[in-house]
């Protein structure tokens, strides 16, 4: 009876058990079926939303087995075209080998690979990059099957890349830069090259008339260039440009810009005007065309707008560079034509810069006045304990009578100077002297002349026997001659 029993309990544990374990399973069925539905879910999203990263498989020999809309709008392909076309099909030449080398030592020895970038092949021929990862297949027997992968287009990341490396190796190019012109030239091609354009010009700002002129161009006839070389300030065109905001046209642009004759001759299909602006003030405009591209990407006007607002600045120095050297080029003209000696010189009296009449006068060449030449050398021996003095007084702004010296050419001949000169102030500290050199030698001969014509004057009156005298009309003075 009590075997019976203990049989009978066991039974029913047994039966409590295997009920645990089918509700066990039936929770497990469901869990999986949920997790299928997702997957499905998951899948038929990647196979058909065109806004997830491209998903291709292939089999062993490359060619495609699957793709989803994502990745066939990238490509051009329908999934048709695509299934009888391998992967080789879509890859550029230079990128096989690459590629090649990646799935040899990552995807088949690991079972995927790193994310790498490449790019790919339209079927309209245009190339575009990507980033991906290739992950293995295998067979339920282990055997490698087949390919696939996420592919991502970058295309905007790599313009953006660009965009970056362009404006720093602008940077980089305009620091060696020495004139307006060389800076104009390298900030319109480092826009043409980063926006996709293939033409253009620069206008700098007239501020006082409000015009434009156009100061530098790149691939335009001298026809179109000659008809857009100057825009006048009651232009619509110069209006636009003070008005600070860029400016696109496309090819069914509204104002007809481009419908303009000399603009269909040329052959431009595009265009954008950029103005260029310097510590808020307009200086400048950027324009760049397109004979190809009807409709300008938002790539290329992110392109356009960046290296503008960087070059304003740029511009604005290399202006103010050019006239400086303008001016200095005008004053050294005007110092070269004067008739006396004009130098200037350091705190030690080493002459720094002077003009061609130094030359004349000392008859040293422009070599013999090179550094190291010091204005002491031209000083006879014993005045220049009281030149060096001088000098030094001059650059501390102390006053110092009429200097005058005996100046010794190259040859050893002396005659007698007389210099006049000022301080060089830079940074609020005197660092040299700017002064003029008078050959005083026909003055003391005037002198010496005029000396001696008055001796004899004055002999010639008291050894006269008459009654002379003189009034001086300036003066009111009254000079009399001795008379016996």
């Amino acid at each position: 009876m009590s075997e019976e029993f203990e049989n009978r309990e066991q039974l029913l544990d047994e039966i409590s058990s295997l009920r645990q374990r089918v509700k066990e399973l039936e929770v497990s069925v469901a869990s999986h079926k949920q997790s299928e539905e997702r997957y499905r879910r998951l899948y038929d999203r990647m196979l058909h939303d065109e806004g997830m990263d491209g998903y291709a498989a292939i089999n062993m020999d490359g060619y495609f087995r699957v793709s989803n809309a994502a990745f066939m709008k990238m490509v051009g392909y329908t999934a048709e075209e695509l299934r009888g076309m391998i992967y080789l099909d879509l890859t550029p030449e230079k990128w096989r080998e690459t590629e090649r080398v990646i799935i040899q030592e990552q995807v088949l020895s690991e079972n995927f690979s790193q994310v790498y970038e490449k790019e790919l092949r339209r079927k309209d021929g245009s190339v575009f990059p990507v980033e991906l990862r290739t992950y293995l297949i295998r067979s339920r027997n282990g055997q490698p099957s087949g390919m696939w992968a996420f592919v991502r287009d970058i295309t905007v990341r790599k313009q953006s890349e660009n965009i970056l490396v362009a404006q720093r190796d602008l940077s980089l190019a305009l620091a060696g830069t020495k004139s307006l012109q060389d800076t104009l030239q390298l900030c319109l091609d480092t826009a043409i090259q980063a926006s996709g354009f293939d033409s253009g010009g620069i206008y700098i700002l007239d501020s006082r008339k409000k015009s434009l002129d156009l100061a530098c161009v790149r691939n335009l006839s001298d026809e179109f260039v000659d008809s857009i070389n100057h825009v006048p300030a009651d232009s619509e065109r110069a209006r636009v440009v003070m008005a600070g905001s860029p400016c696109y046209l496309e090819g069914a642009d509204c104002d007809g810009v481009l419908k303009q004759e000399h603009f269909v001759r040329e052959g431009i299909k595009s265009c954008s005007i950029i103005p260029i602006s310097s510590q808020e003030r307009i200086i400048a405009c950027l324009n760049v065309a397109s004979h190809v591209l009807e409709k300008i990407p938002p790539y290329a006007r992110n392109a356009l707008e960046s290296i503008a607002g960087q070059i304003g600045l740029c511009i604005q120095k290399a202006q103010a560079e050019e006239e400086l050297r303008d001016s200095e080029k005008k004053y050294r003209q005007l110092v070269d034509f004067l008739p006396i000696i004009v130098f200037e010189c350091d705190k030690r009296g080493n002459i720094t810069s002077t003009n061609r009449a130094a030359f004349k006068a000392f008859g040293y060449t422009q070599e013999d006045l090179g550094p190291g030449f010091n204005a002491l050398q031209v000083i006879v021996p014993e005045e220049k304990e009281r030149a060096l003095h001088n000098i030094q007084r001059r650059i501390n702004d102390e006053d110092v009578d009429t200097i005058e010296y005996t100046a010794v050419r190259k040859d050893g001949t002396t005659f007698p100077v007389r210099i006049l000169s000022a301080p060089i102030i830079r940074n609020n500290k005197a660092v040299g002297l700017r002064g003029a050199i008078i050959d005083m030698t026909e003055i003391k001969l005037a002198r010496k002349a005029l000396q001696e014509s008055e001796e004899r004057w004055q002999f010639a009156l008291e050894g006269s026997g008459d009654g002379v005298w003189d009034w001086n009309k300036q003066t009111g003075e009254v000079f009399y001659g001795s008379s016996d």
